[in-house]
């Protein structure tokens, strides 16, 4: 090879070696819990919305429960990342899909998520999570005096 060409294929794999990793640390850097879950006393219900993004081999997986309207589910969707953005989209039990988006920053995440007709966008605080904090605060845990149930749905197809 001349070392013109040498000089190009090492600019080249360089470059794309660079951007991989900039892109990595930028997915990286998502890594943790968002949340706005919190316990309404007067109701019994839990609100909100918390997303977990979690690395695994091969690359991050998003933990989502969404509390709205009766909902209460836990769902895991493989995350893809493009130009910094978060992309995931997880499938309810009923078949539907939600698709999120989301771009995050040390203390919080800016997204927005798709679901039906519905295009809903929130703002959700790095935080330890409501389950995490559940003991701190005495919010009643499920089976504790309250009616709150979780039902969990792992689709092998979304996470692999």
């Amino acid at each position: 090879m001349e070392p013109l060409m040498d000089a190009r294929v090492v600019s080249d794999i360089c470059g794309t070696l660079l951007f991989s990793v900039v892109a990595c640390a930028a997915a990286e850097s998502s890594v943790g819990t968002y949340s706005t879950l919190a316990y309404n006393e007067e109701s019994g219900d839990l609100n909100g919305l918390e997303i977990t993004i979690i690395p695994v081999d091969g690359g991050l997986v998003a933990s989502v429960q969404i509390a709205e309207d009766g909902i209460n589910e836990l769902h895991l969707a493989k995350v893809k990342e493009s130009a910094g953005v978060l992309l995931f989209s997880p499938r309810l039990n009923d078949g539907s899909t939600i698709n999120f988006s989301m771009k995050c920053s040390p203390k919080s995440c800016l997204g927005e998520y798709v679901w039906g007709q519905a295009n809903v966008k929130f703002v959700l605080p790095k935080s330890n999570g409501y389950w995490n904090k559940r003991s701190l605060n005495n919010s009643p845990a499920v089976g504790e005096n309250s009616a709150m149930a979780i039902e969990m749905r792992i689709d092998a197809s979304d996470i692999r």
